[in-house]
């Protein structure tokens, strides 16, 4: 899969400068202008499940993602295939963005982990359905992205989120591209580190109740897949 390489070479590559380092949060940048890519690492104290549980649920995104204004889920053929349309807020210069994204999930069982792919939805259809017009707002362009989580002890789990966006302007300041990097990438990953210490008693715990089937998929899939990596 050419989205898979594509990240997978993010994830690894050594051409990232970091931008700022603390506690356990790695934020570092590449590029410039539309060509701007972000990976961002953050280590949180909890297990696979819980993280995996917060970063499934695609439409509450907003509750760590402070620029996201609103989310809905277009289509979901699959447990691990998504469609969503989000709402973005921007500083100035950018304002409003409409961002209609697709997920797709991956075990990779050899490193005991999960990527989450995401990209624009292109064309007129997603997997043969018919998606919905798109508003009257400036589409918030993802060309590639992904979310990777490894599996580093029964209690210590590893989320890298690299991204290349394009807030669609034909001039970006390089102050905006720095303060994205800096600042909103930062606590964005504290932010989702937060949710995911706090699950105990929050909306995700109430999903996975409300979701048994999906989530009982899920565990044994981690434990199929990634905890018999990591025991052996």
């Amino acid at each position: 899969m050419e989205e898979y390489e594509s990240c997978n070479q993010l994830l690894h590559s050594d051409k990232f400068q970091v931008v700022t380092e603390a506690e356990d949060i790695k934020i570092e940048s590449t590029g410039s202008g539309n060509d701007f890519y972000t990976r961002s690492t953050v280590i949180i104290p909890s297990g696979v499940f819980e993280t995996l549980a917060v970063l499934y649920e695609t439409d509450l995104l907003g509750n760590w993602v402070s620029s996201i204004r609103g989310s809905e889920v277009l289509l979901q053929p699959s447990r691990f295939r998504k469609l969503l349309r989000y709402h973005f807020s921007f500083p100035w210069p950018v304002s409003d963005r409409e961002c209609i994204l697709e997920f797709c999930g991956i075990p990779i069982h050899d490193e005991a982990a999960v990527i989450i792919l995401m990209k624009n939805a292109k064309g007129e259809k997603y997997l043969g359905t018919e998606l919905p017009s798109r508003r009257e707002m400036t589409q918030l362009i993802v060309p590639m992205g992904c979310l990777y989580l490894q599996i580093l002890s029964p209690q210590r789990t590893k989320v890298v989120f690299c991204v290349n966006a394009s807030a669609n302007i034909t001039f970006i300041p390089n102050w905006l591209c720095n303060f994205a990097s800096k600042h909103i990438m930062y606590y964005m990953m504290q932010a989702l580190r937060d949710k995911i210490v706090n699950f105990k008693g929050s909306v995700y715990e109430e999903r996975v109740t409300e979701k048994k089937d999906t989530y009982d998929y899920i565990m044994n899939m981690i434990r199929e897949y990634l905890i018999l990596k990591v025991n052996k």
